[in-house]
């Protein structure tokens, strides 16, 4: 399926955001199946980082 995230996308575990798509690494957004909400097989991650990019 996927693997867990790892360094430099997953070097804590904070809060997930209001979008879930976030990282401690600035303008790097999450937008795959290792997003926090909504991962897996869907378009669910690539709608959160869009939406967190429009400020939304």
């Amino acid at each position: 399926f996927h693997r867990d995230l790892s360094w430099p996308y997953a070097e804590d575990q904070g809060a997930a955001g209001r979008w879930g798509v976030g990282t401690p690494n600035a303008n790097v957004l999450l937008c795959g199946a290792g997003a926090v909400r909504g991962g897996g097989v869907s378009g669910v991650p690539g709608h959160n980082a869009a939406m967190a990019v429009l400020g939304h």
